[in-house]
């Protein structure tokens, strides 16, 4: 009955935790907003609205934010509107309005309050309105072309500000500049509109994609598409493919998607449909083309301008144009009475503690340089800019550059989510930069403290979120800092001052610790980047130096990657990082004609690279020469691997790690200096399949090499753990499948690389190095399966040995063994303090379960097993470990860990514990004593993260001994 009512108690979690993905609003409290509109004085005639973000904070000095109200004060003269007015025609005031009710200083700056239960109609042009304060409804009409021109706009609680116009009707929102010699009531750079709880709604009425993913060889779209129109431009990168197969982008431009026959026109001449010679036409790249002029809502920025939305604010932006917008941008921060001022979060959309559901979808961010017009706005350091706030931002489209003014350079990016639980779903937006080449002279860095951490501004994405989705999303160009920058943030409760933190959308109702790293950096081991696309300097960038602990993985599903390559600007990028590829397409280009490419998706340093089922026989060189990692795995893929100046078909990977494994790895291996392939040659109909052990220490492959149309003779050749075999054989084109013995030497693991290499005589009777690949692991079935040894690591609770059962066998303990010199560890021993409520054992297997080894963190010892075992014999063994961290909360994760094996790595590199389980048992693993006197097995469990304590509870170790160990009792 206990067990029932745990499990009914999990479903009920998981029951209410998927019906909130449909909440609209976030039932965990961040904080009280039922207040934010009320207006305070500071008693010198200078009114504020004032809002604690943080009511449980333990920093003693936060008392909360303010926002400069415009409703009243020293420099400000207010009007009431009266009544609902509608205002038609050309050019319209606002006096022609009832107003009453005029009230303020001197200045003849105007603060237009619309009260509630009061609607303002625009169905016009109405242009330089000073403030606007909508506590009632403020109504660009649908069926009118309407100008709104304003200084500053906030909307209250009570608030709704509306332009939604049909089908052939242009609404035009323009902030102008204040002048800060004339309007001295915007010394702190009040945000151009301030949402205060307020309902925004702003939807043009064509919802056609902004734009489209298209191959420029063969004329097909991708993830997103829309009607081409010669009669409205289209925005696109241009360049061509330089001699290294580089995706050379010049610039970004717009473009007439019909050719145009005037001459000085085909400048801006662009056809989907034509013929494209890709190693010299400027369009032979340029995969994203953006196309924003069908759109019928532009919101147009002068001088320093941002939206910000905050409370309980209601966020639909749909279809329509963010042109020349901007505030913060990618200097220093800066908000003291310093000029100039840059002051953080003052984003063109800007989403600051929001409790509301947003939807920012299918809308178009430009910089003014792609209408042909001067820029009048700061150029933001991004787009949007998002602090603990959740909804969609879905479909929109990117076009991100770098501005230089008076030598002040500034870069931009699209989407940053900037305090670290911000829950989006930012999938289908397509991200397009470029910066000119002298900027590779000159990266731009902001101060590198939070909340002003992003170490080079330009990217597509800045995350410091684990808790957003990451889908279908497009990136070409050059990223300066790269396309996605992951930065996991580290002591949070320092930096938010508070012990937790309440999460959003989805993960309503549950609350994120902030008192240990492990936990913050372990989430995002969850979040997978899915059918992501990326082209050219578009790396995915995280910042977690290699010193940070635990090793973080980094999970993509899916997708296309190519060309892809690191930025120019930067050092290569050193990171504490697991990267995992699944099902993904790694190539030079999107169909075959780039053949060969010096681009490395793999610079600089990391933990280790581990790809699954994927294609990467379009590309050449997925590691650059100088990259290092502790640990590669490549399994069920086809590769085509890149030959250095040096390189065999033994050592190929030796440059980049001491340790490798394959599994059913077929491709062919190129040369760029040597003799470079012109098409991918994998061996053929290969024998036998390594997913089944084999059950003697020879066998025979069988296969089927493939030959250039040349008709070059091929040298084969095999490789059993880097020693080559004493055969080889000399095929000839379009002989029948081929067989060739297999000899395993005597070997302290049950596990072979076996690999297949084939050369091409080329000009006879020189061999090339270059040609057909296969590599595989083998498993040799050592035949131990009798139990042997089953050992608890725990300290004993008694001095006088006896026989634990476990899972129905004897066992022992470590350290009743010790004095027959058979096991030692190292580390520090452990209890549980989380009862297990389920299993079927006695107290001696809950106790195994329960007592654990683990890192000694505060001595910084590593936990590790050394068992003295007999041979010649061999072993198979499991390991069980406990969960000490086990919850039923689902952003609660241990660490992934390690397993070495005598210094080995075991394979796959990185394990975590079911969240949902308290125990498991890993293995079987294998090892073999090869000598006829005892060998220590030794056991490195979780030694790569010593910063923390990974439970190993107990050891099970079976062999082909028949008789199991005598434990002394």
């Amino acid at each position: 009955m206990k067990n029932f009512f745990i499990v009914f108690l999990f479903l009920l979690k998981l029951l209410l935790l998927f019906n909130s993905c449909n909440s609209q609003v976030s039932s965990g409290e961040l904080y009280n907003d039922d207040l934010i509109d009320t207006i305070y004085s500071d008693g010198q005639d200078n009114y504020h609205f004032k809002v604690n973000y943080f009511p449980t904070s333990t920093n003693s000095s936060y008392t909360g934010e303010k926002f400069i109200s415009l409703e009243k004060g020293t420099f400000i003269k207010t009007s009431r509107l009266a009544q609902s007015c509608t205002l038609i025609g050309a050019s319209v005031d606002i006096e022609d309005c009832d107003l009453f009710g005029s009230s303020g200083g001197g200045s003849t700056t105007k603060s237009v309050i619309i009260p509630p239960h009061r609607t303002l109609t625009i169905a016009g042009s109405i242009k330089n309105i000073p403030i606007l304060i909508v506590q009632g409804h403020l109504l660009l009409d649908p069926n009118y072309n309407v100008t709104l021109s304003f200084y500053k706009m906030q909307i209250t609680s009570t608030g709704i500000f509306e332009s939604t116009p049909n089908q052939g009707v242009n609404h035009t929102i323009i902030v102008e500049k204040v002048s800060q010699t004339s309007y001295g009531w915007d010394k702190e750079e009040i945000p151009s509109i301030l949402s205060l709880g307020g309902n925004v709604t702003i939807r043009g009425f064509d919802s056609s994609s902004t734009w489209t993913g298209f191959n420029v060889e063969n004329k097909t779209t991708f993830i997103r598409s829309f009607p081409f129109s010669n009669n409205l431009p289209i925005i696109k990168l241009y360049g061509y493919k330089n001699v290294n197969g580089f995706d050379q982008y010049i610039g970004l431009d717009t473009y007439f998607t019909g050719y145009l026959k005037s001459t000085n026109s085909d400048k801006y001449a662009y056809s989907p449909t034509a013929n494209i010679d890709m190693y010299s036409q400027k369009h032979a790249i340029g995969n994203i083309l953006v196309h924003p002029w069908n759109k019928n809502v532009w919101i147009k920025g002068i001088g320093s301008c941002s939206m910000v939305f905050t409370g309980s604010s209601t966020v639909n932006i749909q279809n329509s144009v963010i042109l020349d917008f901007g505030h913060t941008t990618s200097s220093p921060l800066n908000s003291n009475n310093i000029i100039p001022k840059n002051i953080q979060n003052r984003y063109p959309i800007t989403l600051y503690h929001n409790k509301k559901f947003v939807k920012i979808e299918n809308n178009c961010f430009l910089p003014a340089l792609f209408t042909r017009e001067p820029q009048k706005s700061s150029t933001p350091r991004s787009f949007i800019g998002a602090i603990r706030s959740f909804g969609n931002i879905i479909g929109n489209s990117f076009i991100l550059s770098e501005s230089n003014i008076n030598g002040n350079i500034n870069s931009m990016s699209g989407i940053s989510l900037l305090y670290g639980t911000e829950q989006f779903n930012i999938s289908f937006n397509s991200f397009t930069s470029i910066y000119p080449d002298s900027s590779s002279n000159n990266p731009i860095s902001s101060s590198r403290q939070y909340p002003d951490n992003i170490d080079y501004i330009n990217g597509g994405i800045i995350t410091t979120s684990p808790y957003s989705f990451y889908e279908s999303n497009v990136f070409e160009g050059r990223f300066k800092g790269g396309a996605i920058q992951i930065i996991p943030l580290q002591s949070r409760s320092t930096i938010a001052t508070l012990n937790s933190d309440i999460l959003l959308g989805i993960y309503n109702g549950y609350e994120q610790s902030n008192l240990n790293d492990k936990v913050t950096n372990s989430i995002w081991n969850k979040v997978i980047f899915k059918d992501n696309v990326f082209f050219g300097e578009s790396e995915v960038r995280p910042t977690y130096p290699m010193s940070l602990q635990p090793t973080i993985k980094i999970n993509f599903l899916r997708g296309w990657y190519i060309n892809q390559r690191p930025s120019v600007v930067l050092p290569f990028n050193e990171a504490n990082i697991d990267y995992s590829y699944d099902s993904s397409v790694v190539a030079n280009g999107l169909t075959q004609y780039a053949w060969y490419c010096l681009a490395n998706i793999f610079s600089g340093k990391c933990n280790s690279v581990s790809i699954f089922n994927s294609d990467l026989s379009f590309t050449s060189s997925l590691f650059s020469p100088s990259f290092k990692c502790n640990y590669i795995s490549i399994v069920d893929s086809k590769y085509k691997i890149n030959l250095y100046e040096g390189d065999n078909s033994s050592t190929i990977f030796k440059r980049f790690t001491d340790q490798v494994y394959f599994s059913n790895v077929n491709g062919s291996k190129d040369s760029y200096d040597l003799f470079q392939l012109n098409k991918f040659t994998p061996f053929l109909y290969v024998s036998p399949n390594s997913s089944q052990a084999i059950s003697q220490n020879n066998f025979t492959f069988s296969f089927l090499p493939t030959t250039l149309n040349m008709g070059i003779d091929l040298m084969i050749e095999a490789i059993v753990d880097e020693v080559y075999q004493n055969v080889s054989l000399t095929y000839k084109p379009y002989a029948p499948i081929q067989s060739m013995p297999i000899q395993l030497p005597p070997s302290t693991s049950s596990l072979y690389t076996v690999i297949l290499s084939s050369s091409y005589i080329w000009p006879a009777p020189i061999v090339t190095e270059v040609g057909s690949y296969f590599a595989s692991t083998y498993l040799l079935d050592n035949n131990a399966n009798n139990f042997y040894l089953g050992i608890d690591l725990a300290p004993s609770d008694s001095n006088i040995p006896r026989k634990l059962s476990v899972n129905d066998k004897d066992w022992t303990r470590c350290d009743w063994i010790q004095s027959l010199n058979k096991c030692t560890t190292s580390g520090i021993f452990s209890l549980g303090s989380v009862d297990i409520p389920f299993g079927t054992g006695g107290q001696d297997e809950i106790n195994m379960i329960k007592t654990y080894l683990g890192n000694d963190v505060t001595n910084g010892i590593p936990s590790v097993v050394n068992i003295s075992l007999p041979g010649p014999h061999s072993y198979k063994f499991y390991l069980h470990s406990y969960n000490s961290d086990w919850t039923d909360s689902i952003i609660n994760p241990i660490p992934l860990f390690s397993i070495k094996i005598n210094g080995k790595y075991q394979e796959p590199i990185t394990r975590a514990a079911p969240t949902y389980l308290q125990s498991k048992r890993y293995g079987p693993f294998y090892w073999n004593n090869i000598n006829s006197t005892e060998q220590v097995l030794s056991i490195g469990w979780a030694t790569d993260n010593i910063k923390y304590s990974i439970p190993l509870s107990g050891i099970e170790i079976y062999s082909n001994i028949q008789t199991p160990f005598s434990i002394p009792f």
